[in-house]
């Protein structure tokens, strides 16, 4: 996992290149992988980075799927691998 820690402004999201340097450092395998995000910026960046997004808290058309909270994100991802 990795963050910004400082204030959101218009040089960090959507750009994804804080996710394609995390790709690319920890050889991350995009099409089993998601961007999990609560602002709509965060599914941007994901898209941004090739990576399919899912939201949580909130709905966005961005979103391969929409989720109440983080539990039910991961149990649906630990149910794509049946």
């Amino acid at each position: 996992m990795k963050a910004r820690t400082h204030r959101s402004n218009s040089n960090c999201k959507p750009k994804p290149e804080m996710i394609k340097d995390l790709i690319d450092y920890l050889d991350v395998d995009v099409k089993a992988s998601y961007m999990i995000g609560d602002p709509e910026v965060n599914l941007q960046a994901g898209l941004a980075a090739g990576l399919d997004s899912l939201m949580v808290s909130d709905h966005s058309e961005l979103a391969l799927k929409s989720f109440e909270d983080l539990i039910s994100v991961a149990n649906w991802i630990i149910g794509q691998d049946d």
